[in-house]
């Protein structure tokens, strides 16, 4: 998904490491049913990259049906990780943040 360097991935020490994890959470996602209730009280903030090629922007406006407690989205230059990018990441800790202290 274009998340992780190369050199990691040819790192076999590392990856003997990590790929059991990588694994795991696939499996969960593979195996994830959706259940619409009960819906949160809290607010939920969802970001995403405009280039991601598996979610888009309907995806992640689709989380604002799941809380009663406030919702923002934000698109990002990018793919699924946009959030590499140091001025993307300050920008999400700035809109999470200014949402806590108004």
């Amino acid at each position: 998904m274009n998340g992780t360097p190369e050199s990691l991935l040819l790192n076999s020490e590392l990856m003997k490491l990590i790929l059991p994890i990588i694994k795991a959470d696939f499996a969960v996602c593979d195996s994830y049913k959706f259940h619409p209730q009960p819906f949160s009280s809290f607010p939920i903030f969802a970001f995403g990259g405009l280039d991601d090629p598996d979610v888009n922007q309907e995806d992640i406006a689709a989380w604002g049906h799941l809380t009663s407690g406030g919702f923002q989205f934000r698109m990002f230059e990018g793919d699924h990780f946009f959030i590499h990018k140091e001025c993307q990441l300050r920008q999400i800790c700035s809109t999470i943040m200014n949402k806590f202290q108004s």
